[in-house]
């Protein structure tokens, strides 16, 4: 009888035991705030160069024959290869793999159109616009996937980026949203191609939506290295915005792009430099 109890109360505690680990499984498996930043992060640049991809596409589009133009449209695309791969093989991905993958077969498929395109005007001067309203449909569901994908990634870890940070990411897409529409725009004619940008926000709208970001930016306290870069970014959207503003009546493509293309870098330098901060 005291061994049947005793061995009953073994069984007891094994059953315990085995009940207390599956219950800790969970949270033991969760994604942790630590393995969440990079692949926050890590998605962030994926979009910031998802956007800058077409971008480059639409500037070669103008420009068949600027080898420069073809090179940055394949330096945008080992971008996004790199960062796709690195997403991969980041600790904790496991938690978002289901989203992740979509993302993954999204951006293949938009690769590829990419890579079509590009050669349909290195071969014939022109895209095809069918092809290229595909594609930009597919840099916009890309952008749509990789930001939920960064909020599973938040909410299953309990990881909320600065609000400078999320403020500053914000402003970086909603700008390469207007210069992906105004480079869109500078490349066809033909006002029913596809723009590529995740909005139906005319230019306007979106270019005063950035004006009051940059005026929550100009409102934080900043270590004066980082006071700088807000500067030059200040400076420079006031260089560009009646551009934006009147989209319509002016097309000064170019200097549009490269100044849009130097405050998005200057965003970033200082995303960088908050991150280094936490």
């Amino acid at each position: 009888m005291r061994k049947r109890n005793a061995l009953h109360r073994l069984l007891q505690g094994s059953v315990a035991l085995f009940v207390t680990c599956l219950l800790a499984l969970p949270s033991a498996l969760a994604l942790t705030p630590e393995q969440a930043k990079p692949i926050m992060d890590g998605l962030h640049l994926v979009r910031v160069h998802s956007y800058q991809a077409i971008n480059a596409f639409y500037s070669f589009s103008l420009s068949p024959g600027d080898k420069s133009a073809l090179a940055d449209v394949r330096d945008e695309i080992n971008q996004v290869n790199g960062q796709m791969n690195r997403l991969e093989s980041l600790e904790g991905v496991v938690d978002i793999q289901g989203t992740l993958s979509e993302l993954s077969a999204k951006w293949q498929a938009y690769k590829e159109l990419l890579n079509t395109n590009v050669n349909d005007v290195v071969e014939q001067g022109y895209p095809d616009l069918r092809l290229v309203s595909d594609m930009a449909q597919l840099n916009v569901d890309m952008n749509e996937i990789a930001a939920r994908a960064y909020r599973e990634a938040r909410e299953k870890s309990g990881y909320n980026p600065r609000d400078e940070v999320e403020l500053i990411r914000q402003s970086i897409y909603l700008l390469e949203s207007m210069m992906t529409k105004y480079s869109a725009r500078s490349a066809s004619n033909v006002a029913q191609v596809f723009q590529g940008a995740d909005t139906e926000k005319p230019i306007d709208e979106q270019a005063r939506l950035l004006d009051k970001n940059l005026e929550k930016l100009a409102r934080l306290d900043l270590p004066p290295e980082l006071v700088k870069r807000r500067d030059k970014v200040q400076a420079q959207w006031a260089f560009i915005r009646n551009s934006y503003i009147n989209y319509n009546e002016n097309n000064v493509f170019y200097v549009v792009n490269r100044y849009s293309k130097r405050i998005v870098k200057h965003m970033n330098a200082m995303l960088e430099a908050l991150e280094a901060e936490a």
